[in-house]
């Protein structure tokens, strides 16, 4: 067995002071599935976190979807995307009732919170997006995410990998590499707005951390303000 949740957690964040979290779901990521999502309800309900929001990332899904079903509309990506994260729910829902004792699981999808704060997730992405064309460190970090997204998602036969044996690229192969780094880098734009939306809304009586399994360097530089605005 490898390490549990509690491990990862830097070693400056006291955890058991926290109360309030959302954790943030990807959909179609193994790290969210079977015992691995057993052994984040279980860490959450050992630490002092009294209320957890469940967030599947539907909104941001819809892009996953539309690089593995080229074909498919926004409006029908969106669509597809909100039914992954009520079956997620459905497949999950169990797993985290065992700890409700605890801590209390609550639900709310990501497309529920854009739509709710979508003035303030509008003008954080268009920062987002600024920051993203003027600053090359920032650049080079979403360029790295994208290398991991790229890696993560099952894409169609054909479409260009890293690892191709030739080592080489066709002009299908450039656009391919093109569109998912553009996929890529607005996944995580779109990612960090909404969170930094919610950021904002959180009073000083109760703190909101956002949880997230497995590691992302983007995130947390972004986090500890290491980019600014050239």
């Amino acid at each position: 067995a490898g390490a549990g949740p509690g491990a990862l957690v830097p070693e400056d964040l006291q955890v058991n002071t926290l109360q309030a979290g959302i954790l943030l779901i990807s959909l179609g990521s193994s790290k969210t599935s079977g015992a691995q999502l057993d052994a984040i309800a279980q860490w959450l309900s050992s630490t002092s976190f009294k209320k957890i929001q469940i967030m599947p990332a539907d909104y941001i899904y819809r892009l996953t979807l539309q690089l593995l079903h080229p074909n498919l509309s926004d409006e029908d990506a969106q669509a597809a995307a909100i039914c992954a994260a009520l079956d997620f729910k459905a497949h999950a829902s169990p797993i985290f009732a065992q700890y409700s004792h605890a801590c209390n699981f609550e639900w709310g999808p990501m497309s529920q919170a854009v739509a709710e704060h979508q003035e303030s997730f509008t003008e954080n992405y268009k920062v987002l997006h600024r920051l993203h064309e003027h600053n090359p460190d920032f650049r080079d970090t979403v360029r790295e995410f994208s290398l991991a997204y790229m890696e993560r998602v099952d894409l169609p036969v054909g479409v260009y990998k890293p690892e191709d044996e030739d080592g080489g690229m066709n002009d299908d192969d450039t656009k391919w590499a093109l569109l998912i780094q553009q996929v890529a880098s607005t996944y995580l734009l779109e990612e960090c707005a909404i969170l930094a939306a919610l950021g904002a809304t959180t009073t000083t009586d109760e703190s909101t951390n956002h949880i997230s399994p497995g590691t992302r360097a983007s995130t947390l530089d972004l986090t500890e303000r290491k980019f600014e605005p050239q």
